[in-house]
């Protein structure tokens, strides 16, 4: 099939009909018998088909015949035919094309298809042959090294490895420094106090004028004011329940910022991706702390400061100017002119006592209440994040992957004889999905 044709002439060698009689027979036994007189001259039938076959393609091609009566008489009347029989007829009748187009065929499938069975065979057996030598050499190895397997060092491995993280986020939520913390909100909450008297100051001149009626007497026409204490101060302390609501966020969003701050300089992103063997994708990793502190941290830690002063001046046993505080603002409010419009300056004394009343419950309990939750915040995140490095080392037990497998064991393995072990078993992987 692959050789070439060294046929190149129109003479017949004379070795030709003996040759291709002992191959047909080979296939076909006796065959070249029923056709031995296929014409007058006691050619073989497949020699008078070919050159017909060849005289009638080049007649087609316009070539010139060098013998003309042969093919006419001689060739066509082997096949059968007539004299006059054309070009087309004769090559039909030859069968050549119907051999050609077998042989494609063949060529195509059933040649190809042997050529690949051939070939399976071949790496099945070169496949076998190693399987058996390296199964061979691990058992040598396995017998050698004793109790010790490397399934055993992978599982210790694995359980080593997430102990370690495990330690690494518990060990996070005590390095946070709640002391420190507590002073740096202590300099905010300064800070929120005084922008909040300095709204309150800007202000309180125009809750003043608000809470006056002033009215004509009936009969003189002549105008009269009159000041209602009470609804003034609780007008002052509404609005002060609304700065301080409004402001005392940030105080979370620090302690939020710092959580976030600690997490960075502890790489803990990175040191998770590496700790699961690089089988989730880092994205995830991130995804998954960002998530944790966004929603049960920093949603609840704001909602929680925004009110957490309120529910402390509020109290109408602490915070009640009128009948409390030992007349202390009734005192301040008689000092105030009995004039509707007023300077900020007129009320800058209330205005310091009601800062000096409400400071120090925010640099105090509402701090202190606010890291109390902090503290707790932290410890439902590291609980979920525990979660999550289990979740995701049980599916790292149940792993067959080659590559993570590779990478365990090169993390761990010391001992010349199980890395050797390690490669055997890589290769094994290997030809296994091979001959799969």
């Amino acid at each position: 099939m692959n050789a070439r044709d060294s046929i190149t002439a129109d003479r017949i060698p004379p070795e030709l009909n003996t040759a291709m009689c002992e191959l047909i027979n080979n296939f076909l036994p006796h065959y070249t018998n029923y056709f031995t007189n296929r014409d007058q001259e006691g050619n073989p039938y497949f020699l008078i088909s070919a050159l017909a076959a060849l005289e009638a393609q080049k007649s087609l091609k316009g070539e010139v015949l060098k013998d003309p009566n042969t093919y006419h008489r001689t060739l066509k009347g082997g096949l059968g035919l007539s004299e006059n029989a054309d070009d087309q007829t004769v090559l039909e009748a030859s069968r050549l094309p119907q051999l050609v187009k077998k042989l494609m065929e063949f060529a195509r499938d059933r040649r190809v298809e042997r050529q690949i069975s051939d070939g399976r065979t071949a790496l099945n057996t070169i496949v076998e042959s190693l399987l058996k030598k390296y199964n061979l050499e691990k058992s040598e190895l396995k017998r050698s090294l004793g109790s010790i397997s490397l399934e055993q060092q992978d599982k210790q491995a694995l359980l080593a490895k997430e102990t370690s993280l495990k330690d690494l986020v518990v060990t996070f939520r005590c390095e946070q420094s709640l002391v420190q913390y507590k002073f740096k909100l202590t300099e905010t909450a300064k800070i929120i106090c005084t922008q909040t008297n300095k709204i309150l100051t800007e202000k309180i001149h125009q809750l003043w004028k608000e809470s006056a009626e002033k009215k004509r007497t009936p009969i003189k026409g002549k105008y009269e004011t009159k000041f209602f204490d009470e609804t003034f101060l609780e007008e002052v302390q509404k609005h002060l329940w609304h700065e301080l609501t409004e402001r005392m966020t940030q105080l979370s969003d620090q302690l939020v910022g710092y959580y976030q701050t600690a997490l960075k300089n502890k790489r803990m992103v990175d040191q998770l991706f590496k700790g699961f063997y690089e089988t989730i994708e880092l994205k995830q990793v991130e995804k998954t702390i960002e998530t944790l502190v966004r929603e049960k941290m920093q949603f609840k830690l704001r909602e929680f400061a925004s009110r957490i002063a309120i529910g402390i001046l509020a109290d109408p046993q602490k915070f009640d100017w009128i009948n409390h505080n030992n007349g202390e603002f009734s005192t301040i409010m008689r000092k105030i002119p009995g004039q509707i419009n007023l300077s900020p300056e007129n009320f800058s004394e209330l205005v310091s006592v009601i800062r000096q009343q409400y400071e120090k419950y925010i640099g105090g309990v509402c701090i202190e209440s606010l890291l109390n939750l902090y503290l707790y915040e932290m410890i439902v995140i590291e609980e979920e994040l525990l979660t999550f490095i289990h979740d995701n080392f049980l599916k790292l037990h149940s792993s067959s992957e080659p590559i993570l497998k590779e990478k365990i064991r090169e993390s761990v393995i010391q001992k010349p004889e199980l890395k050797t072990l390690a490669k055997i078993e890589r290769k094994l992987a290997s030809l296994k999905n091979i001959s799969m």
